[in-house]
């Protein structure tokens, strides 16, 4: 490419720069008033970003309670087997 290529280059990607920004900007007017008076899919979103935070919320708790929740189950588990234990040493006698 010579230095004398170079603005028409340069005015070539512009252009098409410009015309693919055109034809975006004509196709997101277009959907916006074809989907304007609708109100339908409004709340479906609405429920998607709910159902999503509520999943993250749940997982980042799962993930902060994991250790507490590990430790006091295994306590339950132990003392359930020290019942367990006694009543079997009681009822071999």
């Amino acid at each position: 490419m010579t230095y004398e290529e170079v603005p028409a280059m340069k005015e070539a990607v512009s252009n098409l720069i410009l015309k693919a920004w055109c034809q975006t900007q004509s196709l997101y007017h277009s959907y916006r008033k074809s989907f304007a008076g609708r109100q339908d899919g409004a709340s479906t979103v609405e429920y998607a970003l709910l159902i999503a935070v509520v999943v993250v919320m749940v997982i980042a708790a799962a993930t902060y309670m994991f250790e507490p929740l590990k430790e006091f189950f295994l306590s339950v588990v132990k003392k359930i087997q020290g019942i367990a234990d006694k009543s079997t040493a009681k009822s071999n006698f």
